[in-house]
């Protein structure tokens, strides 16, 4: 039996202010981090446990300068998937992610609209996009 996916909630604050955010996070949220060498330490134990995947999310990583070299650590050890808004992402941030297009990292970002077809509360939601470093830095070449 595997221990799954450990999250790692990396910020509480965000650049977007989303109705349908769990975490209440917006731009305006008190600046709660958790330190890089906790998340590098919990990975490492994590991998011992027999955990089989790290996910991130926050608020927003990628206001966390430090969020390409973590995700290059964690995608060093498991398969890694990042939850994003994906409206920070400029060119430095694309160069940054560059070294992760070799790694199992994936990025999932809400799209603009949520499903036409859409009934329920929870489907109101915005719907999620996968994506992947490599090909992020591969549509900036386009």
């Amino acid at each position: 039996m595997s221990a799954g996916r450990l999250w790692f909630y990396t910020n509480y604050h965000c650049n977007l202010a989303c109705r349908y955010c769990l975490t209440e996070s917006r731009p305006d949220a008190p600046r709660r981090t958790l330190d890089a060498d906790a998340i590098v330490a919990a990975a490492g134990e994590a991998v011992t446990l027999g955990f089989t995947a790290f996910g991130v999310t926050g608020g927003e990583p990628f206001l966390r300068p430090d969020m390409p070299s973590l995700l290059a650590h964690l995608g060093s050890l498991l398969p890694t998937v990042v939850l994003t808004n994906g409206t920070l992402f400029t060119e430095r941030l694309l160069d940054a992610l560059r070294p992760l297009a070799s790694l199992p990292v994936g990025l999932r970002y809400p799209s603009i609209a949520p499903s036409p077809t859409s009934t329920t509360r929870s489907a109101q939601r915005a719907t999620s996009q996968k994506s992947s470093p490599r090909s992020l830095v591969a549509a900036r070449s386009d």
